[in-house]
């Protein structure tokens, strides 16, 4: 049997919606739903052929037109069905979605990638058109807007995290060289691609590492050469990439501690908007200040945090974290 192409194979299903209803299909409606030539038709059929799938015809001397049938039993006994082509018709709330969608990609700016979604949008707005949704139009621009003035540069990236992506749906083990700036030294080593997530306008990607079995980020940009190989790896059973970002401020992750931080009444108001961690707790005392509970790793990232708050944010526990902001906060006076 033949190989079919993913083309083809669409091109097929949609002819099988067509054919197994009630009426079946004329050549001529086959053309204009498949947006076919007469002979692409009867490639079609070849297939149907291919599959031992039986077509019936039946003359139509009122139409004057030949109709094709296919018994949708068949199907069944092949183990296939036809699901309902999906209604195209766009909503409102679905366009404000995509809208968004398309405003969030500030980390594919000036790559290929910028280049295929501006495609993408055309082509919705065409549908939204055909609709009477204006989709492309300066209304629909101004409902949002997304801040991306700290995301990354990844131009000429777009082949490693092309070759990235195809090792992580493979599961393909890689070599990789990688930057690491906390230490500023360059290393190479193999790799389990496991998940890439977006945070703070930045791709960082989810790896375990051959040698020591550990689960890191590596930061996309910072990765200067990466090889696919020929092997591959079982995917890690007990990964749970939500599970490991909830229990991580940041991207840092180690051994959770508890936290405590006072916050004044004033920034009191924007901490209590937000969730900060998944086990967060909230005391709110009688002056309207808080204290913020949580579980979390990653101080150092924490002590960042506290520091934007000033005077407003004081940590009570852990001592350690308490003495790392004060450390910072006499190096800042001096």
């Amino acid at each position: 049997m033949s190989t079919f192409s993913a083309h083809s194979l669409a091109q097929l299903i949609k002819a099988l919606d067509l054919l197994t209803r009630s009426q079946g299909a004329t050549i001529q409606e086959l053309m204009d739903e498949l947006e076919i030539s007469r002979r692409s038709v009867y490639r079609v059929f070849d297939l149907l052929d291919q599959l031992q799938i039986h077509r019936e015809d039946d003359q139509f001397f009122q139409e004057n037109v030949k109709r094709y049938f296919v018994e949708p039993q068949q199907l069944q006994k092949l183990g296939l069905t036809i699901p309902p082509i999906p209604d195209l018709t766009l909503t409102l709330p679905e366009v404000l979605i995509l809208q968004y969608l398309f405003q969030s990609g500030g980390v594919f700016k000036n790559t290929s990638t910028e280049g295929v979604m501006m495609t993408l949008r055309k082509k919705l707005a065409f549908l939204g058109e055909s609709q009477g949704l204006n989709i492309s139009g300066a209304g629909m621009d101004s409902v949002f807007q997304v801040t991306a003035k700290t995301s990354k540069d990844y131009s000429g990236k777009e082949e490693l995290i092309a070759d990235l992506t195809q090792a992580i749906i493979q599961t393909r083990v890689c070599t990789v060289t990688y930057h690491n700036f906390k230490t500023d030294e360059i290393k190479t080593y193999d790799i389990h691609p496991l998940k890439i997530v977006e945070h703070k306008g930045g791709l960082y990607a989810f790896v375990r590492v051959v040698k020591y079995g550990s689960i890191t980020t590596l930061a996309v940009e910072r990765i200067q050469n990466l090889t696919i190989n020929e092997s591959t790896f079982p995917y890690p059973e007990n990964f749970d990439p939500d599970k490991m970002l909830e229990s991580a401020f940041e991207l840092t992750f180690g051994t959770p501690e508890i936290v405590k931080i006072h916050f004044n009444p004033k920034e009191a108001k924007y901490i209590q908007e937000r969730t900060w961690s998944a086990d967060q707790e909230i005391e709110i005392q009688e002056n309207k200040s808080i204290i913020l509970t949580m579980t979390t790793s990653g101080l150092e990232d924490v002590k960042r945090w506290v520091l934007q708050y000033g005077s407003g944010a004081k940590v009570l526990e852990p001592q350690s974290l308490k003495q790392a902001v004060e450390e910072e906060a006499r190096g800042i006076l001096a």
